[in-house]
C-alpha cells in the first residue's frame, strides 16, 4: 500500500513504489478518501482497539494524482486504487482520471468496480447528495 495518508511525501511515495518494483511486487495500491468522518459510531474492524490509525485531520493524498506520479517513476508495477467511494465521486471525472493514468502508465492502471457508501462522507462534502443517491442505485448500491 502506498503511503498516501501516513506522512505522504514525494520521498515516501517514491521510496515505496520503487522498492516494490525492485523487489518484484506485482502492483502498488492506494486509497481514495475525499473526506474522512470526524468520528466513527461503529467499531472500526481493522484495529485491535476499534480506532483507525487515521482521523479527520489526517492529510490524504489524492489517489489518482498519486498513481499518475508513481506511473512516471516506475515501469512495471500495476497501479491500483483499493476503494473509490462512488457516493461522493463524480464518475465521469474518475473515468477520465483512470484513463489518463492508464495511458501514461502504458496500461498498468487497475480500477476495481467496488462501491463504497458512508452517509457521513456524503454529508461532509459541499455537493451534498446532489444526484449521488440515484448514481449509487444505478451502480448497484441499495
Amino acid at each position: 500500500m502506498l503511503p498516501s495518508y501516513i506522512r505522504p511525501s514525494r520521498e515516501t511515495v517514491l521510496g515505496v513504489a520503487q522498492a516494490a518494483e525492485r523487489l518484484g511486487f506485482d502492483s502498488v495500491w492506494t486509497n481514495s478518501h475525499t473526506v474522512v468522518p470526524a468520528s466513527f459510531k461503529p467499531r472500526y474492524p481493522y484495529s485491535e482497539n476499534g480506532i483507525p490509525s487515521w482521523n479527520a485531520k489526517t492529510a490524504w493524498a489524492d489517489a489518482m494524482i498519486t498513481l499518475g506520479f508513481v506511473a512516471a517513476a516506475t515501469e512495471r508495477v500495476r497501479l491500483g486504487v483499493a476503494v473509490v467511494p462512488l457516493i461522493i465521486t463524480d464518475p465521469i471525472t474518475l473515468a477520465k482520471q483512470a484513463a489518463t493514468v492508464d495511458v501514461l502508465s502504458n496500461g498498468r492502471s487497475v480500477i476495481p468496480p467496488i462501491i463504497a457508501r458512508r452517509d457521513s462522507r456524503r454529508r461532509s462534502t459541499s455537493s451534498g447528495s446532489r444526484g449521488h443517491d440515484r448514481r449509487f442505485r444505478t451502480t448497484g448500491g441499495s
